[in-house]
């Protein structure tokens, strides 16, 4: 007899940080309560990799379901990971987290209770943060304020935001609205154009902040943006924010955004007072509205249920 399928689906994708992941998994595989299926999907991983060995071990004995791809694109390991999700709810994780005992028997919960519920938006604290009760400013931004929705609030809350450092959504709208667009190749702003689709489908959120992980934010692997004082975001950093932008909103409704950007990115003391800074900053938030451009005349690639795995 086979065993009955999961109840819920924890999906890890991961690039260049095999022994972070190790760690996720293994917090996964003591969970409390509930047995999750624990898909991970890993992006050109580093096969000498002793953290990697251990990974292929735990599929190997079926405790994880691991993929092992050639790609370096997180959007198109999420979508490969919830495809290959038995479970009716998936879980996303980012691959730096850690997670406590109670994780995911936390956003199960809200599922039991309120059955019509659709996605769950779990709380994200880097260490020594604390929760917070406070808003920032930008939260009362007409059109985009919810974005800026901090992951370390205190409280319950109806939500938009879905960060995919820690949330979980039914699967069958997770396809239904697309999955997760690849023509994000950083890993910036995937997930809020992905809340976006979820708001435009009538999606029911949730923040709950019981559901809580650490998130270590490791700087090695990953494509993060990273920036730095004479130039902190690069061409296609610029292409990434354009491309969500002008998609989901327009120029017009996300002036406030892009004004807010450009005034605390590019036009600050650091930047301004070098004409060579200055010139080049210039030159990448064009070269980025070109690629944004481009972007935007080929059209999203979203979820294909033909690259589902056997």
């Amino acid at each position: 007899m086979e065993p009955p399928p999961p109840e819920i689906s924890v999906i890890f994708a991961s690039l260049g940080r095999e022994a972070v992941v190790r760690d996720a998994v293994a917090d996964l595989l003591r969970q409390e309560g509930v047995s999750p299926e624990v898909v991970v999907v890993l992006q050109r991983a580093d096969t000498a990799n002793l953290a990697t060995a251990e990974l292929r071990a735990w599929h190997r004995a079926g405790r994880i379901r691991l993929f092992e791809e050639n790609f370096a694109n997180a959007q198109r390991a999420r979508n490969l990971g919830i495809l290959a999700a038995r479970a009716p709810i998936v879980l996303l994780l980012d691959d730096d987290v850690r997670v406590p005992p109670d994780l995911v028997a936390c956003h199960l919960a809200n599922y039991r209770k309120d059955p019509s519920l659709d996605g769950v938006a779990g709380q994200a604290l880097e260490p020594g943060q604390a929760p917070t009760r406070d808003l920032p400013a930008q939260h009362a931004w007409p059109h985009l304020g919810w974005q800026f929705f901090p992951l370390n609030y205190a409280e319950r809350a109806p939500a938009v935001n879905w960060p995919s450092t820690n949330s979980s959504v039914k699967r069958a709208l997770a396809i239904r609205v697309g999955g997760f667009d690849t023509r994000f190749e950083r890993t910036w702003l995937d997930d809020t154009d992905f809340s976006c689709r979820l708001r435009t489908a009538g999606a029911r959120l949730v923040f709950d902040p019981t559901a809580t992980v650490t998130h270590l934010k490791v700087r090695s692997g990953g494509r993060r943006l990273e920036g730095r004082p004479d130039l902190w975001m690069d061409a296609e950093g610029w292409a990434t924010h354009f491309y969500f932008w002008r998609k989901n909103f327009g120029v017009f409704r996300a002036r406030r955004a892009i004004a807010w950007n450009l005034r605390y990115l590019v036009f600050r003391k650091a930047v301004v007072l070098h004409p060579v800074r200055l010139a080049r900053n210039l030159a990448h938030i064009a070269r980025g509205w070109r690629l944004a451009t481009a972007k935007l005349r080929a059209g999203p690639l979203l979820l294909d249920s033909k690259d589902a795995p056997p």
